[in-house]
């Protein structure tokens, strides 16, 4: 079966000015025009089939099938939202760590339940690296994740 997916810019137009049930508001909210918010609140009925608003001497009101739609389309923008929230924060709480065999086994494993325990929002992917270009590097570990954020490891 296939989807049929109203415009999605549309519809965050649509909940803008159904929450504020002012176009003016909606359209300084998505810092847009007001013919732009009006374009996109005729292509979104024109989609539909369906009327959205009631516009009376410059009042304007949701139909009923306005009414009926704004809480769902609300709900799921704020789950679009949340989703893409939680991908960017996966991103953004993952460390990846690179070190030689010897300086992971010995130095960096043994703190690294320490570091887990107090940062436990962080996901950790660690990697050896071999060969002879790192047998006689010095290791300097310094962690710092996107956010802005340091994070040490005392010992």
């Amino acid at each position: 079966m296939k989807q049929r997916l109203p415009p999605l810019n549309a519809v965050r137009v649509f909940e803008a000015a159904g929450r504020h049930l002012s176009f003016s508001r909606a359209a300084d909210e998505l810092c847009v025009t007001n013919a732009a918010v009006s374009l996109q609140i005729k292509l979104l009925e024109e989609f539909l089939g369906k009327k959205l608003f009631h516009r009376q001497n410059n009042q304007l009101s949701l139909t009923e099938d306005g009414q009926d739609y704004l809480p769902r389309i609300r709900e799921s923008l704020r789950a679009l939202s949340k989703a893409t929230d939680r991908l960017f924060s996966k991103e953004a709480n993952t460390l990846r760590i690179g070190v030689s065999p010897s300086f992971g086994s010995k130095w960096l494993i043994p703190r690294l339940y320490r570091f887990l325990k107090q940062y436990p929002q962080v996901n950790v992917e660690l990697a050896t690296l071999g060969g002879k270009t790192t047998s006689n590097m010095m290791c300097v570990l310094m962690i710092v994740l996107l956010l802005g954020r340091t994070y040490r490891l005392n010992g």
